[in-house]
């Protein structure tokens, strides 16, 4: 065999051979392709998955914190009536109707916060809970030492009685309440991303 014919079988097996080699890799190439194709897919609609159910908790969780905000401010109304100057009502109710119910008001709302916040403390910063809980104590203290006053009050003359009403309910507005709301109330902002 002379080398013209040598270089000429060698080109053909190596057309072939890089024929062969080109198709394989453009076949290899498209099944890949395919596949990145479908892994692209399987994870955007993961994505969108994982964007739906976030932005549920999102939303599950600014509704958590009006509601908690809500609540703790009606607590914090009924406590201030419970202990402001108690006097007949206009219809003829007596003092003692007018503090038994303004008590159940008290009761009704703290419970209602009370109930509120246990049931929903997960969809908050162990920060935002640790402060609630210390809420929570107070408000327990303040309502203990309310109940003793009503329980005295033949004891107690109106004034000392409204005097010690109102020392408890100084405790409950030097606790950490007023910062706990402007907490609540920053973080309900932050998480409609609302900018102040």
């Amino acid at each position: 065999m002379d080398f013209n014919s040598f270089l000429l079988a060698v080109l053909r097996e190596g057309g072939l051979a890089a024929i062969l080699i080109f198709f394989g890799k453009a076949i290899i190439k498209r099944g890949f392709d395919k596949d990145l194709e479908s892994f692209k897919a399987d994870l955007e609609l993961k994505a969108l998955e994982h964007q739906i159910s976030y932005s549920s908790v999102y939303a599950r969780r600014a509704e958590v914190l009006a509601e908690l905000y809500s609540r703790l401010a009606n607590t914090k109304r009924a406590f201030a009536t419970l202990t402001s100057v108690i006097e007949s009502s206009n219809d003829g109710e007596s003092f003692a109707a007018i503090k038994e119910r303004r008590l159940k008001e008290v009761e009704a709302a703290y419970m209602t916060f009370r109930e509120f916040y246990d049931q929903n403390r997960l969809y908050l910063n162990s920060s935002i809970c640790d402060d609630l809980d210390k809420v929570v104590s107070v408000f327990n203290e303040a309502a203990s030492s309310v109940t003793t006053y009503l329980m005295m009050e033949d004891k107690l003359s109106q004034i000392e009685m409204g005097r010690q009403m109102h020392s408890s309910y100084k405790k409950i507005t030097g606790s950490p309440l007023p910062q706990v709301m402007m907490e609540l109330e920053r973080q309900f902002r932050e998480t409609l991303r609302i900018k102040d």
